[in-house]
């Protein structure tokens, strides 16, 4: 027989039931007593600071009481003391007046005294003894009180008369005011419980007397019973700093009497209250079923305050807290039914599934599920498990034979548990069907390492799935081969110069190959179309350059007429010099020989319009060569401008090798990352590692035929540099050129003016010989006239030769740069016809 304990349920739902319910209730009992605990101390801690902050105010109350008569006595001694100082005729009656008259300007006054030391206040003691109201000694000393009705007294002093007690002695020993001990005065009917301050009146820093003040304590005992704290339940007393009680809440008997006779009967602690009255400090207190508070009463500047203390019944400051605590015990129990039926309704639906899972298990056990089992018990969970212990018992090679598997160990023998062991049966068509997949796997990954990548796997082998996966691989393979082989192909014919070559448009692309595909054909467009501009510009700048070669020539031949034509000049010129220095010495015989001088005024006229049309002539010519000139320079600007256009065509050049330069980077490390996966995958990734690698060569061939073209055009770009240089400097000379044409230009029109004039003059020569053969002295200044104006005419051609020359060695080297632009050219298509697009 089976012991059964409280702790041995047959039912899950049991289970639940009790050790939910116990935490609950557990939880619950922990929340509302934490609850309980903080709310009574918070509760405490607020009683605590509402019991200092009223025994603060209470304290700061009774000492602003005993404050006022304290400062009206410190100001009083102050004063006498100061007129004795001063040596003023203040007598002894003017201090009776002044404290008559203070007592009766403070009716909360019970009486005004002073006290001074013999023989110092006016020094007439002696005449003063046993005078009406002064003692035997004749000091100063009168005291003004009131009596029951409120008439003000004075006290008449004898030869019975004691001496002053504490009150004067403490202030005279320490020099402080003093707050008097609470005392009964039996003076007044009836007696009266009073409390005195007396301050010293200090005459050149020594004592001289005092002056003090009495209240009746009825004051303060009013204020304490007018407390009204926790509905009455709160209470207060008021200390001296002897202990003796000052006043006290609701009982008035106890009031003058020393605290330790009744602290017992008050249940407060007398040792904490009377140590923290004498040293003036604040405290609070928890004894006996009170709380209190103690918080000294300062008064001046005197050493022995008073203490107010106020307490209360710990039962009721906590009562709230109480009340409080009761309402979450109730809520709590409220609240915990209603978890408990709760947690019933859960668990009835925790027990009612596994019960049908039990039952689904039985169905199970011969394999269709792997399972450990370790708990022991005899609920439904049990039963469960019992069922699944004999499932274990059938799977148990099947899962040692799942892990071998998953290790990746293909070399064992797997024995299926019965016919009807689906689990068993599968996993052994699996491992045959996975070994099958492996060795294919191993197959193409090793052909692919020797660099066959033509070898495919068999997926008819196989079905579902793992065809699937070969016919993958297969297709990978094919994808990635032949554009491969089509980019090297292409890339070896850019790296031979030929840009007309494409990527072959029956080779099939996808994916990312599509962009690489047409990225190098963009290249071959891009440096195809750079080239052809090239090209045109070269063109263009050959045309130019030979237009500018023939302007030169042209400008060449002219220089070369203007400087014969200038010769010519200069011939007939010095030919008429000569005629007129004839003329000259034929004019001595002017007589006879009129007819000659006409004659060989005809001559020279004859010679001046030769001369003249000849200088027209070079000026033809030279117009001629100035506008050649024009024509070469603005073909210089033309070829300078077909230079920098060139130029700019390298720069794009660049632009389009570092595109290449940056295609061929990335695609280094596109064969990076598919080296890298492949390493990963290990002898299965082994064929791609061989792709990866071609691809990798790929990108540097592409590199180095990028840096190969990059060198060409920076060597294009050297030589275009120098061209536009050579062209600036022809286009200095030209402008040269032409700033000599127009000068000779002008020249030749000075020298056709200069003839003219010269033809004019012989003309003017002629006619007078014959009709004036008399003027002999005007025809010889004609003469002379026209003989300096062939010179000057001689000088001009002189000069225009000159300029013809210098225009010639500016057209020569304007050939000069011309040719050498012209090499440049040359030398520049040579570069560019390697190149094949």
């Amino acid at each position: 027989m089976k012991h059964i304990s409280w702790f041995d349920f047959r039912s899950i739902k049991q289970k639940i039931l009790f050790f939910g319910g116990f935490a609950l209730l557990l939880v619950a009992a922990c929340i509302i007593g934490y609850a309980a605990f903080a709310l009574n101390s918070e509760a405490m801690n607020a009683a605590h600071d509402e019991m200092n902050s009223i025994a603060e105010r209470e304290a700061a109350y009774i000492g602003k009481v005993l404050e006022e008569p304290y400062f009206t006595a410190s100001s009083t001694a102050s004063g006498l003391a100061g007129i004795r100082e001063k040596n003023s005729h203040f007598a002894r009656t003017d201090v009776i007046s002044l404290l008559e008259g203070i007592l009766k300007d403070h009716p909360l006054y019970n009486g005004i005294y002073t006290i001074w030391e013999p023989g110092v206040f006016d020094g007439l003691d002696e005449q003063y003894k046993l005078r009406e109201g002064y003692d035997k000694t004749g000091r100063l000393r009168i005291y003004w009180y009131r009596d029951a009705d409120g008439t003000l007294v004075r006290k008449m002093y004898d030869e019975t008369t004691k001496d002053p007690g504490s009150y004067y002695d403490i202030p005279k020993k320490t020099g402080k005011g003093e707050l008097i001990e609470p005392y009964l005065e039996t003076m007044q009917n009836p007696p009266v419980l009073m409390a005195s301050v007396s301050l010293p009146a200090m005459m050149n820093n020594t004592f001289a007397g005092i002056v003090a003040i009495d209240i009746a304590l009825t004051d303060i005992e009013k204020i304490a019973d007018s407390l009204d704290l926790y509905s009455g339940t709160g209470k207060m007393v008021v200390l001296s700093h002897e202990g003796l009680i000052a006043g006290a809440s609701g009982d008035q008997d106890v009031a003058g009497r020393p605290f330790s006779e009744i602290a017992a009967s008050l249940g407060l602690p007398q040792e904490i209250i009377l140590d923290a009255v004498s040293s003036g400090e604040k405290r609070t207190f928890s004894y006996n079923g009170f709380i209190g508070s103690i918080s000294p009463v300062i008064v001046g500047e005197a050493p022995t305050p008073w203490s107010v203390v106020v307490y209360a019944p710990a039962d009721v400051v906590t009562r709230k807290a109480t009340e409080q605590t009761i309402i979450l015990i109730i809520i709590g129990i409220v609240f915990s039914i209603f978890g408990l039926f709760l947690l019933f309704l859960v668990a009835r639906s925790i027990s009612r599934p596994i019960e049908e899972i039990t039952s689904v298990a039985h169905d199970l056990s011969l394999g269709d599920i792997s399972t450990q089992v370790t708990i022991q018990q005899n609920d439904e969970v049990g039963r469960l498990a019992d069922a699944f212990r004999i499932l274990t018992k059938n799977l148990k090679n099947n899962a040692e034979s799942a892990e071998r598997i998953a290790a990746g160990d293909l070399k064992f023998k797997i024995e299926a548990a019965s016919e009807k062991d689906v689990l068993g049966n599968s996993m052994i068509r699996m491992k045959e069907t996975l070994s099958g997949v492996t060795a294919t796997m191993n197959h193409l990954a090793g052909k692919a390492a020797s660099g066959d990548l033509s070898v495919r796997g068999d997926a008819d082998s196989f079905s579902g799935e793992f065809a699937l996966i070969i016919r993958g691989v297969n297709a990978t393979l094919d994808a990635v081969i032949a554009p491969l082989h089509e980019a090297m192909r292409l890339a070896r014919q850019y790296a031979d110069n030929d840009f007309s070559a494409r990527f072959d448009p029956t080779v099939q692309t996808t994916g990312d190959f599509v962009s690489f595909r047409d990225a190098m054909n963009s290249i071959g467009i891009q440096v195809t179309k750079t080239i052809q501009n090239i090209q045109n510009r070269m063109v263009e700048l050959t045309a130019s350059t030979e237009e500018a070669q023939a302007s030169a020539d042209e400008v060449a031949r002219g220089s070369s007429v203007v400087a014969e034509h200038a010769e010519s000049v200069s011939v007939r010129a010095d030919q008429g010099s000569e005629a007129t220095s004839h003329i000259l010495h034929a004019m001595e015989d002017l007589s006879v020989a009129v007819s000659d001088v006409a004659i060989r005024s005809e001559s020279v006229s004859k010679l001046t319009e030769k001369g003249n049309d000849i200088s027209k002539q070079g000026q033809k010519l030279a117009s001629a060569a100035s506008q050649g000139m024009e024509g070469i320079r603005n073909a210089t600007g033309d070829l300078n401008r077909i230079i920098l256009s060139i130029q700019e065509q390298m720069t794009q050049i660049n632009n389009v090798i570092a595109i290449i330069t940056g295609i061929s980077d990335e695609t280094n490390l596109l064969a990076l990352n598919a080296a890298i996966e492949a390493a990963r995958a290990g002898d299965a990734g082994r064929g791609f590692a061989v792709v990866a690698d071609e691809v990798k060569d790929l990108a540097m061939e592409s590199h180095a035929s990028a840096e190969k073209i990059e060198e060409m055009i920076r060597n294009l770009q050297k030589e275009s540099s120098r061209a536009s240089d050579l062209m600036s400097r022809a286009h200095s000379q030209v402008e040269l050129g032409y700033e000599a044409v127009g000068q000779s230009l002008t020249l030749f029109g000075d020298i056709a003016g200069m003839l003219e004039q010269i033809a004019r003059d012989v003309s003017d020569v002629a006619a007078s010989s014959e009709e004036e053969a008399a003027s002999v002295s005007e025809i010889t200044r004609n003469i002379e006239h026209v003989a300096s104006l062939i010179k000057e005419t001689a000088d001009s051609a002189v000069s225009s030769a000159a300029v013809s020359q210098e225009t010639s060695a500016a057209v020569a080297q304007i050939r000069k740069v011309v040719e050498h632009v012209n090499s440049v050219v040359a030398s520049l298509q040579k570069e560019i016809d390697q190149f094949t697009i």
